[in-house]
């Protein structure tokens, strides 16, 4: 067939990498453009390009599929083409039929108005005919009995012949989970998935996020890292440049990125999964589900535009695109001695009938099951507890099931084992040479091994945006910002919520943590009058290289500080939207840590001679008061969103935090008498502190340490009869959690620790 080919031919197909192959194979040197029909068909009548899309979009307030959908047969809507062209919306190659010397088809499935065209220059139609071979056809009750069988033949042929010169030819996407699982077991190598699409990826739902709140391109892409994911979003934000951003741009974005997707790397020496029209003369190809309905696949009368009007516009009807159909599909299998049909009885106790062209053709078909049982043991086992299952259950005895059960009586039948497996540690590291660790991913670590490794390494937890998760992301934005002059409370405010959607409920409860807001800006403002460490620095983010495999990263809500006399006085304050708990009794185990780290994280702030007055966390969201009579409402609520933390025992120090520290209103339980500190405040000196930063270092090093050696075995520590390792962890339905499982540990007293032996457990 291809020894017609030309120097100078313009050849229409969907195989260019057949041809490829075959000058490649004969050392054939030949000038040719090798083009799909889409291809074709764009070049000869134009095209469209996105700021077409934008176009309809924008002015019809089409959904991007609806304008693909017109743009796609816009050559049959002359109203719309003159709306185009008048315009400039469509792509014109305007050299490309002066450059035809011959058109070369090797596709059947070519429209009549296009053929019209093609026989405007010389041309040649190029395609297969009906060969004398019949193919081997084998039926099986159900999908996976066939998947079985055609694995073990391809077993059977591997004895014979290279890997390289098998496919797997699959129409229905149906079987690839099946395949998937089988050749698995079977140790059978597949290129299977071999698209990985980014929508669902956590960076580029941030990127979405970010877009649509800054309305930039430019700031939307710095949340994503420069990697194979990053350069696919630019590519394709790189075709909406020609506007500026608004809502039309951002939806037909996402519509694209939902599309988009990376091709992974294929294994050379597996077999492929290809389509029907991809096969050759010289492999050997096994056809899955070549059943009614799949192959031939059938062209049904719903597209856009109707068999009647595709008849007047001589477009193919679906009638004549079943009819090439068949013949493609009869031509493919008849002209290759290599290939073998499969197809299956029943799917989901339905019954499927065999493709029609088995009678047409008048194939022979076998019902005769290979045995299995000779391959793997692992798919032996499966096997065997499948029919155990039925014996057990429903008294049925299969007749292998004495041979199967002699052969693996010890088969942990009924059994779970829900530990860790342990993973190359070779292959780990080179996964992950450079780690970064947090707060988070420590405390989950600490927490439970295997909780870290679920969430910081497979990252498989979903991030979903709450109620609550927004209000606390709108309140840290507006702390960080309500101090600073000019600063525009509602404008700000506005900004955060501006398309978000929110229920009645929710709106009544935001316009309620509004006013609360505003409440607490002003306590802030009252507790700074107290203060003469009048420099600020909000969202602070510090980074550590600990060494050259592991980075330590924090971000701090608020730092205030002041430099007098050679020394830098400090205090770290981390706004809390829940809970206020600045308990450092499990610093020991590496739980509750974040105040620790942020004391830790101070030496790294590039202040001159840092003296740490204290590190607070600072409720923000107070719960309500009930009435208490002689008690003032308003005091009473300023006592909620007091500085809860640890303090220097230094007073000098102390007093630049608060003057009036003595019978503080800017510090819990600050109070102090003339015989000292009250025995309820929390103080340390400049020993605890050292110490606290040392354990901090500590356990950030073990962490890392063990992180490294991939060992993430489930271990939830239980302290003093509470299961802190499990709380609010989302795995509890994977992991399976046995007693057994449980570290446990005794309660803990900073006071008794600080300065002396700490227990070191993990």
């Amino acid at each position: 067939m291809f020894q017609a080919l030309k120097n100078g031919d313009l050849v229409i197909t969907n195989n260019k990498q057949k041809i490829l192959k075959y000058l490649t194979a004969n050392k054939i040197l030949l000038n040719l453009r090798i083009m799909t029909l889409a291809d074709f068909k764009n070049s000869y009548f134009g095209t469209y390009n996105e700021k077409a899309i934008y176009y309809l979009m924008k002015k019809y307030a089409y959904k991007y599929e609806n304008a693909k959908l017109y743009l796609d047969n816009f050559l049959f809507l002359p109203d719309l083409k003159q709306e185009l062209i008048a315009n400039d919306l469509l792509v014109f190659e305007p050299l490309f039929k002066e450059n035809i010397k011959r058109i070369v088809v090797m596709t059947p499935f070519v429209d009549k108005y296009i053929l019209e065209e093609i026989e405007k220059y010389p041309h040649v139609f190029l395609l297969d005919s009906q060969g004398a071979y019949k193919p081997r056809v084998k039926a099986f009750e159900d999908m996976e009995t066939e998947v079985e069988n055609v694995a073990v033949d391809i077993l059977e042929l591997l004895k014979s012949i290279s890997i390289d010169d098998i496919s797997l030819v699959v129409e229905d996407s149906s079987y690839e989970p099946v395949i998937r699982k089988i050749f698995k077991l079977f140790n059978i190598p597949i290129n299977i998935d071999t698209k990985k699409y980014i929508y669902g990826l956590k960076q580029v739902q941030v990127f979405i996020k970010k877009l649509r709140s800054t309305k930039s391109m430019e700031e939307a892409l710095e949340v994503l890292e420069e990697d194979e994911v990053y350069n696919k979003v630019v590519a394709i934000c790189n075709k909406y440049r020609f506007t500026e951003v608004d809502e039309v741009i951002i939806e037909a974005l996402t519509e694209e990125l939902k599309l988009a997707y990376l091709e992974k790397e294929k294994n050379p020496s597996a077999i492929n999964l290809v389509s029907l029209k991809d096969i050759e003369e010289n492999n050997y190809y096994f056809v899955l589900g070549f059943n009614q309905g799949t192959i031939p696949r059938i062209y049904k009368n719903e597209d856009f535009l109707s068999d009647s009007k595709k008849e007047k516009l001589h477009i193919l009807t679906s009638l004549e695109k079943n009819n090439l159909e068949r013949q493609e599909v009869i031509n493919k299998i008849t002209n290759n001695p290599h290939v073998f049909l499969y197809y299956k009885k029943s799917l989901d106790n339905q019954e499927i009938l065999p493709s029609a062209l088995i009678q047409e053709l008048d194939l022979k078909v076998s019902e005769e099951n290979n045995s299995h049982y000779h391959y793997s043991h692992l798919f032996n086992k499966l096997v065997l507890a499948q029919k155990l299952d039925a014996f057990i259950k429903f008294n049925e005895k299969d007749e292998d099931l004495a041979l199967l059960y002699n052969n693996y009586h010890d088969m942990a039948y009924l059994t779970y084992d829900n530990s860790y497996k342990q993973i190359n540690v070779a292959k780990f590291k080179q996964l992950y040479p450079n780690l970064v660790l947090s707060y988070t991913s420590l405390d989950n670590f600490y927490r439970c091994r295997f909780r870290y490794y679920l969430t910081n390494i497979l990252k498989v937890d979903k991030f979903e945006e709450t109620f609550m998760t927004l209000i606390g992301n709108i309140y840290h934005a507006i702390l960080a910002k309500c101090f600073t002059n000019n600063f525009d409370f509602e404008a700000e405010y506005n900004l955060l919520i501006k398309d978000k959607d929110f229920s009645y409920k929710e709106q009544f409860f935001l316009e309620k943590l509004k006013n609360e807001l505003k409440e607490v800006i002003d306590i802030i403002k009252k507790q700074n009058s107290y203060s003469s460490l009048t420099n600020n620095l909000y969202e602070q983010k510090v980074e550590i290289k600990l060494n050259n495999e592991v980075n330590f990263m924090g971000i701090i809500d608020k730092v205030v500080y002041e430099e007098e006399n050679g020394q830098t006085y400090v205090a770290i304050i981390d706004y809390k939207t829940g809970n206020v708990s600045p308990n450092i009794n499990n610093l020991v185990y590496g739980l509750d840590m974040q105040l620790p780290i942020y004391l830790f994280l101070t030496d790294y702030l590039k202040f001159n001679n840092p003296v740490v007055v204290g590190f607070y966390l600072q409720k923000v969201i107070g719960r309500p008061l009930a009435y208490q009579p002689g008690k003032s409402f308003k005091e009473e609520r300023e006592k909620l969103y007091r500085l809860n933390g640890f303090s220097t025992d230094k007073e000098e120090a102390l007093a630049k935090l608060d003057y009036d520290y003595a019978d503080s209103k800017v510090i819990k339980g600050m109070k102090k008498s003339s015989k000292g500190f009250y025995a309820y405040t929390k103080v340390l000196n400049a020993d605890n502190l050292e110490a606290i930063k040392k354990m901090v270092e500590d356990k950030i090093t073990t962490a890392y340490e063990q992180i490294k050696q991939a060992d993430f075995v489930i271990n939830p520590k239980n302290i003093g009869g509470e299961l802190v390792g499990c709380n609010y962890c989302p795995f509890k339905d994977i992991c399976y959690k046995k007693e057994d499982d449980e570290v446990r540990l005794k309660e803990q007293d900073y006071h008794d620790f600080l300065g002396g032996e700490q227990e070191n457990v993990d």
